[in-house]
């Protein structure tokens, strides 16, 4: 299904909602917070303002370069904030009732016993809150992962190269949340699998060049017959990317920046296009023309994109099929309704998980192994995917 950018209004509708939240939350603190003095008002106005800056952001287009925050950043931010104020509203509502309800001397002890009890409620609610997480980080990292396997059709594909197998993972995230131990099972699969080719398209670290250390250690173990491939993700470039890259490469993976490999396979041609991600100052189109400098256009061709944004773009280009990973899946799936992911990350990225058409181009997007934001995935598992070419 092609990719359609939520339009502008149906963005203003999500930021109306957000914002009558956020508006009802400050109507409702209003009541119950003293706010009789010049500099508690003062105050006060500028936390209403702030309240609706989180709200704005999804105003803004979901690709476009002033977008500077990811979409499971983004989707945990307006969550946590709205939990928040609804902690904060029912925290001040009590405290009010127990304020009314009591005594000049019954209000002091109510008052001590509240805080008391809050600092308990917060303990309480914080540590199963901390475990859960991390348990279901540690289901997400190991035991609950999913081996997608998935047939996909490549026009002009010789018969020799018919039934080759591509083992993929993407959205690594080596760093708190994905130690060596957490890799290596993944890496242990995919061998398992014997895949001809390995696809690597991007997010190998989270934000430091020592992350990189474990994840080389783990993906050194990668074996395929004709070799693994991987291109940037936004992450290495929140590290250093130049660093990230070559200490990858090191370790047995080529990394396609802006260049392709025509690989021979039982003596056919297949070619496999990498990008570098696709940022502010560096369009798809400049990017692309870049790596298929000197290509024969009339080879099959696979492309990895890591951010899946620009599918409508590659189109233009009679891509045979593009791969890409950075929306995590989504990370928090509500449901799914036959082939649609209910998350709100969707409102960010039209395309969540699995394969699109459009014309004659096709994009597989894996839902990768890693996690960002926090150390959670909610009805979404971690991925390996395993592609087949006929």
């Amino acid at each position: 299904m092609p990719y359609i950018d939520p339009p502008l209004f149906v963005r203003f509708i999500a930021f109306l909602l957000l914002s009558a939240f956020n508006l009802w939350s400050w109507t409702h603190l209003r009541d119950v917070i003293d706010v009789a003095s010049g500099v508690k008002r003062r105050l006060a106005a500028v936390g209403f303002l702030l309240m609706f800056l989180p709200s704005s952001i999804v105003l803004l287009p979901t690709h476009s370069s002033v977008v500077w925050i990811d979409a499971q950043a983004l989707v945990w931010l307006l969550l946590a904030w709205n939990v928040f104020l609804l902690v904060l509203l029912f925290t001040f509502r009590k405290k009010k009732l127990v304020h009314v309800g009591a005594s000049e001397s019954a209000k002091t002890e109510a008052d001590i016993d509240l805080r008391r009890r809050g600092l308990l409620r917060a303990s309480a609610v914080g540590i199963p809150i901390l475990t859960l997480n991390k348990s279901i980080g540690d289901l997400s990292h190991t035991d609950d992962y999913e081996v997608v396997y998935k047939t996909v059709s490549i026009r002009r594909l010789a018969d020799k190269l018919k039934g080759l197998r591509i083992a993929m993972i993407a959205d690594i995230h080596s760093g708190p949340f994905m130690s060596k131990t957490d890799i290596d099972p993944y890496i242990g699969r995919i061998n398992s699998l014997q895949p001809d080719l390995i696809l690597l398209p991007g997010d190998f670290v989270q934000s430091r060049n020592e992350e990189v250390d474990p994840l080389c250690e783990s993906i050194r173990g990668l074996r395929a017959p004709y070799g693994i491939y991987g291109c940037t993700g936004n992450h290495e470039y929140i590290a250093d990317v130049e660093y990230i890259s070559r200490e990858i490469q090191n370790a047995g993976v080529t990394m396609l920046r802006n260049e392709h490999r025509v690989l021979d396979i039982h003596g056919e041609k297949l070619a496999l296009i990498g990008l570098d991600d696709i940022r502010a100052g560096h369009p798809f189109h400049s990017s692309f023309r870049h790596a298929v400098r000197g290509l024969d256009p009339s080879l099959p061709n696979i492309t990895m994109c890591h951010k899946p944004y620009y599918f409508e773009e590659a189109s233009e280009y009679d891509l045979d099929l593009v791969v890409s990973g950075h929306t995590h899946g989504g990370q928090i799936v509500l449901a799914r309704v036959f082939n649609i992911v209910i998350t709100p990350a969707a409102l960010l990225s039209g395309y969540v998980e699995g394969l699109y058409r459009l014309d004659r181009a096709q994009m597989y997007v894996t839902r990768g192994i890693g996690m960002s934001g926090l150390p959670i995935r909610l009805n979404c598992p971690p991925e390996i995917t395993v592609l087949t070419l006929e």
